[in-house]
């Protein structure tokens, strides 16, 4: 067994995955991943190809996946399309992420999420752009998106449009994130886990609530 066919083999024996290499005319390569975590998809990738791939932050979950074809890099791109992934490729590293951000020449910027979560949709940007964004406690929700923006401002105001309980204000310096407090003892709303109603009248109070997080009830 060549050197080559024994690593294959380690691969195929510490992940459970089915990872073969055909060489000679055809140049044909098949790769088979059943019920992976992605990150260890991504290793198989990385000691099968020599090339360094690395999964960011926002890279979770497992991922079933088969290919033949004719190229390594085909089979990657065929990867990172079948489960929502972006890929940043250098000479010396790959980097893989569920957001991609491109700074064009005149400073305006381009954002691609395919369900990040608003506050590594934030934090991307702030490296990115080199930009100051203070945050209170973001929503947890995850978003897929594309914008086209003049600057980061317009990016964080697009971004946060989708929740009311925020606004953003702006200072030469930073930018905030701030979340509006409502008034604690005569509030209804909806939120994304249920519902909360709490008014008072004369000293009295009634609440209402249904399908909601004990923290959003408390905060109320």
């Amino acid at each position: 067994m060549n050197r080559k066919c024994f690593f294959i083999a380690i691969i195929i024996f510490h992940f459970g995955i089915s990872l073969s290499g055909q060489t000679g005319r055809t140049g044909g390569i098949s790769f088979d991943f059943v019920d992976q975590e992605i990150r260890e998809v991504l290793y198989a990738f990385s000691s099968y190809s020599g090339i360094s791939i690395i999964g960011d932050d926002t890279v979770t979950g497992r991922s079933s996946f088969q290919y033949n074809g004719p190229s390594f890099e085909q089979a990657f791109d065929s990867f990172l399309l079948a489960n929502r992934l972006f890929a940043d490729k250098t000479e010396d590293v790959w980097i893989v992420s569920r957001i991609k951000i491109n700074i064009k020449e005149d400073n305006s910027i381009i954002l691609d999420s395919l369900d990040a979560t608003v506050s590594q949709l934030i934090d991307r940007l702030t490296r990115t752009t080199s930009t100051t964004i203070i945050q209170d406690i973001l929503p947890s929700t995850r978003l897929s998106l594309h914008l086209e923006t003049v600057n980061p401002q317009e990016a964080v105001e697009l971004i946060m449009k989708a929740f009311p309980d925020y606004i953003v204000l702006s200072t030469e310096n930073y930018i905030h994130i701030k979340r509006e407090q409502s008034d604690s003892f005569s509030t209804i709303g909806r939120i994304s886990t249920g519902f909360i109603n709490i008014s008072e009248m004369d000293g009295h109070f009634e609440v209402e609530i249904e399908n909601a997080r004990l923290n959003d009830v408390l905060d109320r």
